[in-house]
């Protein structure tokens, strides 16, 4: 009976102060420099590194700060700009939708216009056994087409070359045999975080080891916490990096490339993503 209310109180002073040590006061347990939160108090939902309550006050927003000042999250492809959550992107998103859809209803119309006009004007042609004049005319215009799409290969080369420049910048150094690495605890799942102990370990181990900031496989606290693993296709590769945006998105080079051809924006925090100089 001693022994057991001696652990309870032992865990209520870990608690304590772990959580005075903490920036965030909704936050239980944190990284040992206190900015990355593990665990939040009740009625707190953990985003990325913060803590926050289901927020009304801030328009568009879905969570908040305790005293609902600043925004945390933003509903999805919004922007927090200091005061509200910015949705000027959304919009433009489904304005441009809705373009692409009606301009590709009418180029469809155009087309099977021009197809049953062709076949009446290639009718009258036979008929009269004239030559149709449009021969030369379309040499030209393949002529072109085949120029402006050397110039689009030579701009995508480019713009690839940048890419790669950016990935090589915030590139994280690994385990040359991170690939298909287990986790250190279950050894079943393929590790996502290598701790600050060196140890590696799957997502499911790590809420089972902040429980008490301690690693499970060395008995070691918790002082940091890498991801090793990519965000978008969640496998463990040798070549990762970061997206230059706030929450630092872990990602591998084949999905940042696919991502950052034809998206300059982060997709996890939807912060812009521009190219390092």
């Amino acid at each position: 009976m001693k022994k057991n209310l001696f652990l309870f109180l032992l865990s209520i002073h870990i608690i304590i102060s772990n959580g005075d040590k903490c920036h965030d006061e909704s936050c239980i347990t944190c990284s040992s420099d206190g900015n990355y939160c593990y665990r939040c108090k009740e009625g707190f939902i953990r985003h990325y590194k913060f803590c926050g309550v289901k927020c009304n006050s801030i328009i568009n927003c879905q969570l908040c700060t305790a005293d609902k000042s600043k925004c945390i999250k933003c509903r999805s492809n919004c922007v927090y700009n200091g005061i509200m959550c910015d949705c000027t992107e959304r919009y433009v998103l489904t304005v441009v939708c809705i373009f692409i859809a009606l301009s590709t209803i009418s180029i469809t119309c155009l087309c099977l216009m021009n197809t049953s006009w062709r076949r009446t004007i290639n009718n009258l042609y036979f008929i009269t056994g004239h030559i149709r004049p449009s021969i030369f005319n379309r040499r030209i215009f393949n002529r072109n087409q085949l120029s402006e799409v050397i110039n689009a290969e030579i701009e995508n080369k480019i713009n690839e070359v940048k890419i790669i420049n950016d990935f090589n910048k915030n590139k994280i150094k690994e385990d040359k045999n991170i690939v298909n690495k287990k986790c250190m605890i279950c050894k079943n799942n393929d590790c996502n975080l290598k701790l600050g102990c060196g140890c590696y370990i799957c997502f499911g181990c790590e809420k089972k080891c902040i429980k008490n900031n301690v690693c499970l496989k060395c008995n070691q606290n918790i002082s940091s916490m890498q991801q090793v693993s990519c965000s978008i296709c969640l496998c463990n590769k040798k070549d990762i990096s970061t997206f230059n945006c706030p929450c630092k998105t872990v990602i591998c080079k084949e999905c940042y490339l696919k991502w950052r051809k034809s998206n300059n924006f982060c997709p996890s925090c939807r912060a812009p993503i521009f190219f390092e100089y």
